[in-house]
């Protein structure tokens, strides 16, 4: 949902806040896919086998067969219908001209909005811009991000010394991870899941689960895979599935960046990458 909001006391005083929904979130019907919530616990011990990836596939045509059959037009929530929601309401409620905050996606729906009703705007505020075709995190994105840190660890003694070359600490540990760590099994899947979850996240749940992340790879690479374990457990106990309502994302992804023509499975985890891209392996590869 993004019917949430922290003040921004000054901003807003003399303003107006109107939070719009959207739809297939917090309207009727919610178009939320559990037959995709579990098939992503995956399959066998990879969460990112393609077998985990064809099942995950799988899941979202049944959810999206079962929506139809309720009576949901799918083609109804698509980013232009967002968009126009904004519009209804401002028109609903009276006002002549809007300021638009924005944030993530929202700066996506603000964009086009901009081009749709430039007469019905007045200003718009975007925080993390998602600009055209960025909805998918690609390789090459994380790849540079991993060899920025990397960069940053050789310049740092204490960093250094654990490591001649952070990067391709990270690689090696990636492309041949010890499957257990004492009784506990390590899915490898899940280990790169939520490795680029906390790379692209950063500060996290902890504030510093990016270099609780590496390490886990620095001491990987010495013989002590216990972080991988953690880390492998950790997606059961929290399951990312559960964070996102599959079926309007869907709907969304679909209605923008999504590319029928590529092989997303292929090229989220091209040959000679750091890490690929695992959470786009596992979000756009089932499309």
């Amino acid at each position: 949902s993004n019917m949430r909001f922290s003040h921004l006391e000054g901003l807003i005083e003399n303003h107006d806040l109107v939070l719009v929904g959207y739809r297939g979130v917090d309207s009727s019907p919610v178009l939320q896919c559990p037959e995709f919530i579990q098939a992503a616990k995956g399959v066998g011990d990879n969460l990112l086998s393609e077998e985990s990836i064809a099942n995950m596939g799988n899941a979202l045509a049944h959810c999206a067969a079962r929506l139809q059959d309720e009576g949901v037009d799918l083609d109804g929530y698509t980013i232009l219908d967002e968009i126009e929601d904004v519009e209804t309401a401002r028109v609903g409620l009276g006002y002549e001209r809007i300021n638009l905050l924005s944030e993530s996606f929202g700066t996506r729906v603000a964009m086009i909005y901009a081009w749709e009703h430039p007469d019905s705007l007045y200003r718009s505020a975007m925080i993390s811009v998602n600009p055209p075709g960025r909805l998918a995190w690609e390789p090459d994105v994380l790849d540079w991000q991993i060899t920025y840190d990397a960069d940053l660890c050789a310049r740092d003694p204490e960093c250094s010394a654990r490591t001649d070359d952070l990067a391709k600490t990270v690689r090696n540990v990636a492309q041949d991870m010890p499957r257990r760590w004492l009784f506990l099994p390590i899915d490898p899947g899940r280990v790169r899941f939520f490795t680029h979850f906390f790379l692209w996240y950063r500060e996290g749940l902890t504030g510093r689960d990016a270099a609780m992340v590496y390490d886990a790879f620095l001491a990987a690479e010495k013989g002590d895979p216990s972080g991988l374990a953690v880390m492998s457990l950790m997606y059961d106990l929290i399951n990312p599935a559960t964070m996102m309502n599959w079926g309007q994302s869907a709907a969304i992804v679909t209605s923008t960046d999504f590319d029928p023509a590529r092989d997303y499975l292929a090229e989220m985890n091209p040959p000679g990458s750091i890490l690929g891209a695992p959470q786009s392996e596992m979000t756009w590869s089932p499309l």
